[in-house]
């Protein structure tokens, strides 16, 4: 509303050239302009968190710390091989590894060289170049570069070039190829456990690092550091919960589909429910980011399972790896779309009416069409407003109580609005991810049936190193 009522006059304003300390000397403080003022303030504590935020993924330790992740990945490639098709996902496998797996058969030696040149290089730069680009033209979309700038155009249009280009590519590399795409011609089984896959990745990675932004912003007031540490950390039990408890009994109990279709509307029931989150509904927020993550730690499992089972027996490394590089790819993407919704803006603004109003960026918006009316209706003068928003950045209570007109009454009314346009804005979070929990569960019920394959069958007999690798029981599901 203050964008969209200002004089043909008003020139355009770099968001990047505000700050509180000279914001006065810009604009003299008018009843006129006390929104945009504050919306402005707002803008720019979101700019210096995103500024601390680039800086953390240029350090050498992020990097490393990404590499060391791929090990920990190959779990499934050595229980999707060595255990039955109902047990693949069996906890207590691990422990079976360490004391009773010791293969008879020499290792085999191999060509360290001949192997290195047989790797897809340039697959591998395709879709390295694609999802960097594609993801940092969503994060900088808005803030710092509008939505059509060039930057923004460029990195957009040459990731998703760059993506396209990888499945062309892979296409003609045969065996050589460590993305699949000729698995995805198997629209019922693969392609539908796929998409299950994806949307899983996009509400765990999303959900990771959103809750405990908004733990820290709505319920740290009163709380312990142990308390919003331990709150913080519930998507991450919810997680780990449905992997390790839930995980090891979706072969006995059977139904797979069935399983998968009640998990992700599970998924989807909760963290739409996490949309009611307020601050005074702390316990609500406990289960129901436990729950919400429950569901996604086990639907990891079951998928993952899954595209080993549609799948013949040469084939099951490939495709988990397809699979998980779906998984994560996406989860990525989708990470960078939910965090342009909260924080991105466009860096200039035009003070008209305009499509690109969809673009505003949800915290700004809630936290100035909360306080303003909130600071206005207990008392504080409009020639404030901006002090008021240059001591809430400053976290400062001195500054606070230095705003003109202010007092205990006021402050207590503008902390209260404060959670209360956090909540809001977070609001938005939740709802965007419905839809793709709905596209997970028609995926889900898309998906042929696959109960028939959880069978005792061993794809990788130790004992036996000339083992078929046959699909006699994946043809049964092709009928």
């Amino acid at each position: 509303m203050a964008l969209e009522n200002k004089t043909e006059n008003t020139q355009a304003m770099k968001i990047e050239n505000i700050s509180p300390k000279h914001l006065e000397s810009q604009l003299t403080v008018t009843p006129a302009n006390v929104e945009l003022l504050a919306e402005e303030i707002a803008l720019e504590a979101t700019h210096y968190v995103d500024a601390v935020g680039w800086k953390f993924l240029i350090e050498p330790y992020t990097i490393f710390m990404g590499l060391a992740t791929g090990a920990q990945c190959c779990y499934a490639f050595l229980a999707g091989e060595l255990m039955p098709n109902k047990h693949k996902m069996l906890a207590i496998s691990l422990a079976l590894y360490i004391f009773c797996y010791f293969p008879k058969e020499a290792a085999q030696a191999f060509n360290k060289r001949e192997q290195t040149k047989k790797l897809d290089f340039l697959g591998i730069f395709l879709l390295v170049a694609g999802l960097v680009l594609f993801i940092l033209g969503i994060m900088t979309g808005g803030s710092p570069y509008p939505w059509k700038s060039a930057q923004v155009l460029g990195m957009v249009i040459s990731g998703g070039i760059c993506l396209i280009a990888l499945c062309v590519w892979e296409v003609y590399q045969g065996e050589n190829a460590f993305f699949a795409v000729h698995l995805f011609k198997d629209v019922r089984g693969f392609g539908m456990n796929c998409i299950c896959s994806a949307v899983g990745g996009i509400s765990n990675v999303a959900l990771s690092i959103i809750w405990p932004t908004q733990v820290a912003y709505m319920y740290s007031t009163g709380s312990s550091w142990q308390v919003v540490g331990a709150m913080s950390c519930t998507i991450g039990f919810g997680l780990w919960g449905g992997m390790v408890f839930l995980g090891p009994l979706w072969g006995p109990i059977g139904h797979p589909k069935w399983i998968l279709i009640v998990s992700n509307i599970w998924m989807t029931v909760f963290i739409g429910a996490l949309a009611h989150c307020n601050p005074d509904n702390k316990t609500f927020a406990i289960v129901c980011s436990f729950l919400a993550a429950l569901p996604i730690g086990f639907v990891e499992q079951q998928t993952g399972a899954i595209a080993q089972l549609v799948v013949g027996d040469r084939e099951i490394g490939t495709s988990f790896g397809t699979m998980g590089c779906v998984r994560v790819g996406t989860g990525a993407i989708g990470t960078g779309i939910v965090l342009a919704i909260l924080t991105g803006e466009h860096s200039t603004f035009t003070y008209e009416k305009s499509e690109t109003d969809i673009f505003k960026a949800k915290i700004p918006v809630e936290l100035e069409a909360h306080i303003v009316p909130a600071a206005l209706k207990a008392g504080l003068p409009a020639t404030s407003i901006a002090d008021l928003f240059a001591a809430i950045f400053a976290s400062s209570e001195t500054a606070m109580a230095a705003v003109p007109g202010i007092n205990a009454e006021i402050i207590s009314a503008v902390g209260r609005a404060q959670l209360d346009g956090y909540a809001a804005a977070y609001r938005y979070i939740y709802y965007a991810t419905i839809p793709f929990g709905v596209l997970a569960t028609a995926s889900a019920v898309a998906l042929r049936p696959v109960a028939h394959l959880l069978t005792s069958h061993v794809p990788k007999m130790v004992e036996n190193p000339q083992a078929h690798h046959g699909s006699r029981d994946l043809k049964k599901t092709m009928d």
